[in-house]
């Protein structure tokens, strides 16, 4: 028995090795953090004391139940020369574990609604960016700016209202970056909406729907920044604006006016295939 113990446990520590080797190795690789570990936005901060608050109210319940589980199990096992015990019901018991149980989990619910409340409405936003799940990258448009860019890093302004519009043109995924509290299914023909508030810093994520047989490489990695910094980035990267057309010449007097030619619509860069 100790020595079946010894493997598993080898086995975990091997599993685990490789999997932190295997994402220490991937191309501009960070520490994927957790809302629990080091929140960075506003709602991270709130998810993390909701569910520690909620934590710690149902813990002592489900430690009582356990050693009383082994005590039990212990206690009145059979023996050689001993029959175990035959008893049940305490109608007294059952009535304590049916209402201090419920009632523990009446107070994690309405500890829960304000939380749940504040993030369902949507502060008015300083920044739109819609995000599109592709097969295996992520594509980031900045509809106010004109920037569209893919399978690079979402850079947005820290201490402002960021909110996102994410879709997929394929499969559903899943963007998820656990820092700044942000779970949310990207689904073909719907819109899902989340924000976020953050702190300046770097914050990576991944795709939380198995999508494929990339789904493992489709990193998310956001860069939040002064917002002195993103105006700067903005005046780099947003399209210039189209230049004026040049003036056609006057036509001959008598001559038929030509119908003016339809605008060319341009293709969103860095896109293999256009779903939207």
């Amino acid at each position: 028995m100790r020595s079946r113990c010894r493997s598993y446990a080898a086995g975990a520590a091997l599993w685990l090795g490789a999997a932190a080797a295997a994402r220490a190795q991937a191309p501009g690789s960070a520490p994927v953090t957790n809302a629990f570990g080091d929140p960075a936005s506003s709602w991270a901060h709130i998810l993390r004391h909701t569910a520690l608050t909620g934590f710690w109210i149902l813990f002592p319940l489900i430690a009582i139940a356990e050693v009383l589980l082994v005590y039990v199990i212990f206690k009145f096992r059979r023996r050689p020369g001993r029959k175990p015990a035959t008893f049940h019901e305490n109608p007294g018991l059952e009535i304590f574990w049916t209402v201090v149980p419920l009632l523990a989990v009446l107070v994690v619910g309405l500890l829960s609604h304000g939380p749940l409340h504040f993030y369902d409405e949507t502060p008015p936003p300083d920044l739109n960016v819609m995000v599109v799940g592709h097969r295996f990258f992520w594509e980031y448009r900045y509809p106010d700016y004109g920037i569209d860019f893919a399978n690079k890093d979402l850079v947005v302004p820290a201490g402002r209202n960021v909110d996102l519009q994410i879709t997929s043109v394929d499969v559903i995924h899943g963007f998820y970056v656990p820092s700044l509290g942000i779970q949310m299914d990207a689904v073909p023909g719907r819109i899902t909406h989340a924000w976020f508030n953050a702190q300046a810093g770097h914050y990576e994520g991944q795709c939380a729907q198995l999508c494929g047989p990339l789904h493992g490489e489709m990193w998310i990695s956001v860069d939040v920044i002064p917002p002195a910094q993103f105006a700067a980035w903005l005046q780099a990267n947003a399209s210039p604006a189209p230049a004026a057309a040049p003036a056609q010449p006057a036509a001959p007097a008598g001559a038929k006016p030509a119908s003016p030619a339809a605008p060319a619509r341009p293709r969103p860069a860095g896109l293999a295939k256009e779903g939207l």
